[in-house]
């Protein structure tokens, strides 16, 4: 981590608070395989089923643990052909994330794997003794959508945004102000004016970049040269290329009003991308801020 900011490395989702707990899941053993349990995945819309298998792959302590996931579409074929569910079918598969992984790797593994299956430090006090992991639960690209996947990002925003104002504090002086406004479009410039009198009224006065957006920020740095050249960039072309999501992600992020991830694995590693440039451009700011 840098000596201000964030990374997808230093950062964390909670993941078992978006992932469905093992003992809510509808998990299916070796053998015959029932249209009662086709018919409960059928009900709660479950793409994926965990097959569980005595085992000691929990870590040397035999029992029945989850070996990998199952498609549901393969256990309808397995239901109405009359074949035994093995342990060695084809569409099995295993992948995992743990509670330690960082962001960035929970993503990278999310892009590759449409679920997984999430392990938890069985005894957390005793983690320095072993690796004793414990079976959570399933997590899917879905799963991606819920609020705790938002609050490491909402880390990176704050971050950002602090990043930007400061270079904005710095390049323009107090007398300075009217220049930079000026550049906003009129409904935006409206909106600053406002705020920045509003917070007059109540005796807060922290100036006019408090009130302005990400958006706002990011199209004045677009449009300075000198910034731009603080920044690093050799041109606006290439800020915005860098830039150009940035915006709409936040908006998804901080407004949901539709996923941020699908179940094509594109959107994860957009997701993944647009995460990326955004602590690209905190990084450039800490090293261009006083």
């Amino acid at each position: 981590m840098s000596p201000q900011g964030y990374t997808l490395d230093s950062l964390r989702a909670d993941v078992c608070a978006m992932a469905t707990p093992r003992s809510e899941c509808i998990s299916v053993l070796p053998g015959p395989v029932t249209s009662e349990i086709v018919a409960q995945l059928d009900g709660r819309d479950f793409d994926q089923a965990p097959v569980e298998d005595y085992t000691d792959r929990g870590g040397g302590y035999p029992g029945y643990y989850i070996v990998g996931l199952i498609p549901r579409e393969r256990l309808h074929q397995l239901a109405d052909s009359g074949e035994e569910l093995r342990t060695d079918d084809g569409t099995i598969t295993y992948a995992e994330v743990t509670t330690e992984d960082s962001l960035g790797k929970l993503l990278d593994i999310m892009v590759e794997h449409s679920a997984v299956v999430v392990k938890e430090p069985a005894y957390p006090k005793l983690r320095t003794v072993g690796p004793y992991w414990s079976q959570y639960g399933m997590l899917t690209r879905s799963d991606l959508n819920k609020h705790p996947l938002r609050a490491p990002i909402y880390t990176l925003l704050a971050h950002l945004e602090t990043e930007l104002a400061r270079l904005m504090v710095h390049c323009y002086s107090e007398a300075q102000w009217n220049k930079w406004v000026s550049e906003l479009k009129e409904e935006n410039r409206a909106r600053v004016l406002e705020y920045w009198q509003s917070s007059k009224k109540q005796g807060v006065d922290i100036g006019p970049v408090a009130g302005a957006t990400l958006p706002d920020l990011l199209n004045i740095v677009a449009g300075d040269a000198d910034m731009l050249e603080r920044l690093r960039y050799p041109s606006r072309n290439a800020f915005e290329r860098l830039t150009g999501r940035l915006a709409g992600l936040r908006n998804n992020v901080m407004h949901p009003a539709r996923p941020l991830v699908g179940k094509d694995p594109d959107t994860c590693r957009c997701l993944k991308e647009g995460l990326s440039a955004m602590v690209e451009l905190s990084k450039r700011l800490e090293a261009a801020n006083p």
